[in-house]
């Protein structure tokens, strides 16, 4: 993992392998912002269980997101395993893509957002009060692949943008984004899933004390039950069961000297 510093470097708990960053929502989006303004590059991923899932499940998959510059907790269960696993940082709060993204659309200068994927950006824009005439935006079919990533970094150098949002879903989006991370290095990478959806409202995010209580991923499989059953009724058991016991070994292993 590349050397951070500033809000972007700090106390780190260790989730079943990844050196997740314990900072708050606030510190994360200002460091951001601080990269964004001045030139300096970084992978940040958002940690959830279906990544957890499938690092367990796909040691290239783990690989590949050992790579990242920065580790979020996204979901709930990552922040709550940090606090009864021994030896660890406690996470303080769960920094989600969606919220980051919001927060980012807000502040960021609009000629520095580059934003690739999603289903309608360009409302998601206008509904976070930005001109998209200034964002360069790609969406349509995109590959995660090296001839797509040496296109869209060409693309993305002319346009200036510094923050850019990876709206394809896992772990497409995480491929796309390690390929541009050595195209871009002056830029932030951070994959946003379906974060736009929400802000334009195609599809809608579960309410606050869902969120709140851990049980967002209850409310998009009622939503969409077909098309995220597997995730979170057999893929997301995957995840836990390694957080529980990646935290149950910390009571049993020697402490360090």
């Amino acid at each position: 993992m590349a050397p951070t510093d500033g809000l972007l470097e700090g106390p780190v708990s260790l989730v079943c392998g990844h050196r997740v960053l314990a900072r708050t929502k606030p510190d994360v989006l200002r460091g951001v912002l601080d990269y964004v303004s001045t030139g300096r590059g970084a992978w940040v991923l958002t940690l959830n269980l279906e990544m957890v899932s499938r690092g367990r499940l796909d040691r290239t998959y783990r690989d590949l997101v050992s790579q990242a510059d920065v580790v979020l907790a996204d979901g709930v269960p990552i922040v709550r395993q940090s606090r009864i696993k021994r030896g660890v940082a406690r996470i303080p709060e769960r920094v989600t893509g969606s919220d980051l993204t919001i927060e980012l659309l807000r502040e960021c200068p609009a000629e520095r957002i580059a934003i690739i994927g999603g289903t309608e950006p360009e409302l998601a824009l206008k509904k976070a009060g930005i001109d998209a005439s200034e964002v360069f935006v790609r969406t349509g079919q995109i590959a995660a692949d090296t001839a797509t990533a040496d296109a869209l970094a060409a693309e993305i150098r002319a346009h200036g943008a510094r923050l850019v949002l990876i709206a394809l879903g896992v772990p497409k989006q995480d491929r796309l984004a390690s390929l541009l991370k050595e195209r871009l290095p002056g830029a932030v990478l951070l994959g946003v899933g379906g974060s736009l959806d929400f802000i334009a409202g195609v599809k809608k995010r579960a309410p606050k004390l869902w969120q709140t209580l851990g049980m967002e991923w209850f409310y998009r499989l009622v939503t969409e039950p077909r098309r995220l059953a597997y995730r979170y009724l057999v893929l997301y058991w995957v995840g836990l069961f390694a957080l529980v016991g990646d935290a149950l070994g910390s009571w049993f292993r020697p402490r360090a000297a």
